[in-house]
């Protein structure tokens, strides 16, 4: 993670891999002294003048780094063993921290006014006392320095026609600079299906690790910020979400009779994936009638032609039944041993009719940028 300082002649690189910030000047792409940091770095910021470099280490030390001296002020400040997020809001001088082992956001003052480099004012708990509680993965700051957006998301369980599958909620919790505390919590999404076939990908099942690696998911599951402009802009926030397939989008002011910090449920949606998705063949379908409790559903018999198979939550389109009404967009409600059950009032049982069923991978977005 680079970052510039002393009017953006020099260039500072966060190291994962060793325990000091290299400095390059980028007159001459020379390299000169290390600065020692104490442990492997996460994450670094630079102030908006060029003369501080914040660097996050694996430890969850913060050291501001002196862009004429190249040395590490004192004190330094800590956000507690597991941080690995960092972001530097300009306009309100404070240096957000996230720490998803910790469930917790650390806020620091960083206008130097008592001479201290760091000054911490708050941590605060963003785990919304839940069970399994949720973990904040990045923060963002709108134009005009009042609050701060954290995105969350909780790892659960969650009930289908036949048991219960894996899943993601997100939130976003929105920060009063004023006063570090949460002013409002905004649900984003609910009940997303995570992908247990590809731990790689998302994150699977497994919360976060004290230091990421590529091997436990992206990154980012849910990372988030906002659109630029002056202090008197309609700010937007972003959230982009990687096992819901998205970029929600967060009015910061009112808006069509809704206040201040709401999510309609406006998305953008990512573009399908070049990957293979899942192809299934079909060879029968049975329909069961609604009760006074459950929804009509059908029961579709199929093959695995391609693909790691089908999992709870998937949306598939099924296509070439002779019944028309099995035909369409589902979500899998319920697997059993060589049948998917979506909820369907149309379907029709027919033992003998074959099609086929496709489940279209979109791209998992898993890091967000906003433009100058």
């Amino acid at each position: 993670m680079p970052s510039t300082g002393s009017n953006n002649q020099k260039l500072y690189v966060a190291n994962e891999g060793s325990s000091s910030v290299s400095v390059i000047n980028v007159l001459d792409d020379s390299v000169g002294s290390a600065v020692p940091v104490g442990a492997p770095q996460v994450w670094a910021v630079a102030r908006s003048d060029s003369a501080r470099i914040y660097v996050l280490d694996s430890s969850g030390t913060i050291s501001a780094i002196n862009t004429l001296s190249d040395s590490v002020m004192q004190p330094t400040a800590s956000a507690g063993a597991g941080a690995n997020f960092m972001f530097l809001d300009s306009k309100a001088q404070r240096l957000y921290v996230t720490n998803p082992i910790a469930h917790t956001l650390s806020i620091f003052d960083i206008t130097e006014a008592t001479s201290t480099p760091v000054s911490h004012l708050a941590t605060l708990d963003l785990s919304q006392s839940a069970s399994p509680a949720y973990i904040p993965t990045s923060v963002t700051g709108i134009g005009d320095g009042s609050r701060a957006y954290v995105a969350s998301y909780q790892l659960t369980s969650c009930p289908a026609l036949s048991g219960s599958f894996a899943c993601v909620n997100t939130a976003v919790s929105v920060i009063n600079v004023g006063t570090s505390s949460v002013s409002k919590i905004i649900p984003i999404a609910s009940a997303v299906p995570v992908d247990t076939s590809n731990n790689d990908g998302c994150g699977g099942i497994a919360p976060p690790p004290a230091l990421w690696t590529p091997s436990v998911g992206t990154r980012f599951r849910l990372s988030t910020v906002s659109s630029g402009g002056g202090s008197t802009s309609n700010f937007k926030v972003y959230v982009a979400q990687c096992d819901a397939q998205d970029v929600a989008v967060i009015d910061t002011f009112p808006t069509n009779s809704n206040p201040a910090d709401t999510y309609t449920g406006v998305t953008v949606p990512a573009p399908l994936s070049a990957a293979s998705g899942q192809q299934v063949s079909i060879s029968g379908a049975t329909q069961t009638a609604a009760t006074s409790t459950t929804p009509a559903t059908t029961a579709y018999a199929y093959t695995q032609t391609a693909g790691s198979g089908l999992q709870v939550g998937m949306s598939i389109f099924v296509s070439g039944m002779t019944d028309t009404g099995n035909n369409g967009n589902f979500v899998i409600a319920a697997l059993g041993s060589g049948t998917f059950t979506v909820d369907n009032p149309s379907g029709v049982t027919n033992s003998a009719q074959s099609g086929t069923g496709s489940v279209l991978p979109r791209q998992s977005p898993v890091f967000v940028v906003a433009g100058p």
